[in-house]
């Protein structure tokens, strides 16, 4: 793989399965029962603030531990699996925390947060 890890596709695919909770989210505020959006929404936006590229301070901590990354993301899908609009969700977060302790099983270096390498 020409210069890709699997931790920056854990991170996008984290960012897309934030991106499918707070949709689902938004949604399921129609259900009878609408707390698992709210936490589906909260668990979407720390998500996004979380692996979003830019340089903050928690991305900074979470970007060199693969094992803390997957077992956050584990932990915040946990509770969305009880409403079908953010399943979706809640399983996306799921493939980025197994490709995090894949790549912590690998001990690649993390590349998150930090540009490509130039070429030439």
């Amino acid at each position: 793989m020409g210069g890709v890890s699997l931790s920056n596709w854990a991170a996008m695919i984290a960012i897309s399965g934030a991106w499918f909770l707070i949709a689902g989210a938004v949604s399921g505020l129609f259900y009878p029962n609408p707390l698992p959006a709210y936490y589906s929404f909260a668990a979407g936006a720390i998500v996004l603030i979380l692996f979003w590229p830019l340089p903050l301070g928690c991305v900074v901590f979470l970007s060199g531990n693969h094992i803390v990354n997957g077992i956050v993301l584990a932990g915040l899908s946990a509770f969305s699996y009880f409403l079908p609009a953010t399943l979706i969700g809640a399983l996306t977060l799921d493939i980025a925390a197994i490709l995090f302790w894949v790549a912590a099983y690998k001990k690649e270096p993390s590349q998150i947060g930090r540009p490509p390498p130039g070429r030439g």
